[in-house]
């Protein structure tokens, strides 16, 4: 699930939901049963899948179904069929559950048909581009991702709120040649206000493999997958979980804000000046000539992750800070359509090298979240994220969770 707040810009990632993870061990079983809650006769031909993996199956004629996991952990399975309301039942799983039983609601169709015929009939020209910018994404991947039943995509504007809605009257078929997946994605949230540019949406994903692809297309799609793990937020919520940011990479520091003025200095040591609300990459084009009312200050001092995590149990860690945390992953460089380099040197009076991928988290309700194995977290509307990440964690360079 995906959250994006403060003028299109940072980045609350509630990672598509599906927060599975944790220890590999022998294949654990989910299995049950669904059906109509109205009548309690079995639902055939449900899709049941793991939210954020390739892990689903489909209900059988009595309405049972099963599906294999190699982790335990926590995961949010959902239940999906034409005529019926979509259900998600967040489970945690440490061993095999055999009777686990859903009762699927029957849809409300006039309302469906009321909000449908209140959709923009021109909404894809208004509202269409900037919907695939902020979900597909503006990375070199979005130019081979595809959404091939896009007129499922409705949009309405509220004038008295001044906000945008999107909603699919069915689940999307996403098709990412460029990592070589088909995405089935059920869209349950898209929504901006324009009074408070506050950006967010969700929605539950299932990966499929493309198989029919040569030999040497499947290779680059490989090649790809493992450019766009480096760096990532997945890439990074893993070498937190297992204490390894520095020797993956990552570059950890605090930053600390403080009220401006012309002759505020650094009150921390070692630390140095960030001009504005850094980082501000997509709005800011030429240098800041006027006094902000906030500095924030980067301490140029690496921080050690037993200062803002720590061990909850064999399966799970917690990831938290009192203060936004300076996240600079140095073994790669930005793609070019993403090019904040000059920006950052014109905001940013420091000796750091902020040539990799410079991100920022934030805390806003001063709430941890609980992080596992495969690199998943919770509760993730605990969390922003700012400047690379918000620029490239979007659906056409999104990753399963089962992805190794």
């Amino acid at each position: 699930m995906k959250w994006q707040i403060s003028k299109i810009r940072i980045l609350a990632l509630l990672i598509f939901i599906g927060y599975s993870g944790a220890t590999t061990m022998a294949q654990i079983r989910i299995s049950g049963t669904v059906v109509d809650a109205a009548n309690k006769g079995p639902v055939a031909a449900a899709s049941v899948f793991i939210s954020n993996t390739s892990k689903g199956t489909v209900t059988q004629k009595n309405g049972s179904f099963e599906l294999v996991l190699t982790a335990a952990g926590s995961y949010d399975v959902v239940f999906q069929c034409i005529g019926y309301t979509t259900q998600v039942k967040s489970i945690m799983v440490k061993a095999s559950i055999d009777s686990l039983f859903v009762q699927l609601q029957p849809a409300e169709n006039q309302l469906q048909e009321v909000i449908v015929r209140s959709a923009d009939a021109n909404g894809w020209t208004k509202y269409g581009d900037f919907f695939l910018e902020q979900f597909i994404g503006k990375h070199p991947a979005a130019a081979y991702c595809k959404i091939k039943n896009k007129e499922a995509v409705k949009f309405t504007f509220s004038k008295s709120k001044n906000t945008l809605t999107a909603f699919a009257t069915e689940p999307l078929i996403i098709q990412n040649d460029y990592l070589g997946y088909t995405i089935n994605y059920s869209l349950t949230l898209f929504e901006f206000n324009y009074n408070t540019q506050v950006f967010l949406y969700q929605g539950y994903p299932l990966f499929q493999e493309q198989y029919k692809v040569s030999k040497r297309k499947r290779e680059k799609q490989l090649q790809r997958r493992a450019e766009v793990y480096q760096g990532s937020l997945m890439h990074f919520m893993r070498s937190f979980y297992r204490n390894k940011l520095l020797e993956n990479g990552f570059e950890v520091r605090q930053i600390i804000t403080q009220k401006a003025n012309v002759n505020t200095q650094p009150t921390v040591a070692n630390s140095t000046a960030v001009l504005g609300k850094m980082p501000d990459y997509l709005k800011v084009s030429r240098p800041v000539t006027s006094v902000p009312s906030n500095l924030r200050f980067i301490n140029s001092n690496i921080l050690p992750s037993d200062s803002f995590g720590y061990v909850v149990d064999s399966n799970t860690a917690l990831l938290e800070f009192p203060d936004e945390l300076h996240v600079h992953f140095t073994e790669r460089t930005p793609e070019t359509a993403y090019s904040p380099g000059l920006i950052m040197r014109q905001q940013t009076r420091s000796p750091l090298n902020l040539y990799g991928l410079v991100s920022e988290i934030k805390f806003p309700y001063k709430q941890g979240v609980l992080v596992y194995a495969n690199g998943s977290f919770f509760n993730g509307r605990n969390l922003l994220t700012s400047g690379y990440w918000a620029w490239s964690e979007k659906l056409s360079t999104m990753l399963p969770l089962d992805y190794k």
